[in-house]
């Protein structure tokens, strides 16, 4: 069995969602001490406002898909 979906990012959404995506998306903040995981947090915030501030003059700078695909083998 495999099942398949995929989203588009809501670019409508607010600043403060953008830098919550860009944390929970990042596969290295559980490995982060709570000091580094507020240096992630600058550096999520900065590249957030830098995306925001270009989506008017460069749309494509927010078009971000999300793809997930979960699949299983069944047993015989």
């Amino acid at each position: 069995m495999c099942q398949f979906r995929s989203t588009v990012y809501d670019t409508r959404a607010s600043l403060e969602d953008l830098i919550q995506d860009l944390m929970v998306t990042n596969p290295i903040r559980v490995f982060l001490t709570k000091e580094e995981e507020q240096l992630l947090l600058q550096d999520a915030t900065e590249e957030a406002k830098r995306l925001w501030a270009g989506k008017e003059a460069d749309a494509s700078l927010m078009a971000i898909t999300t793809f997930v695909v979960r699949a299983s083998k069944p047993e015989l």
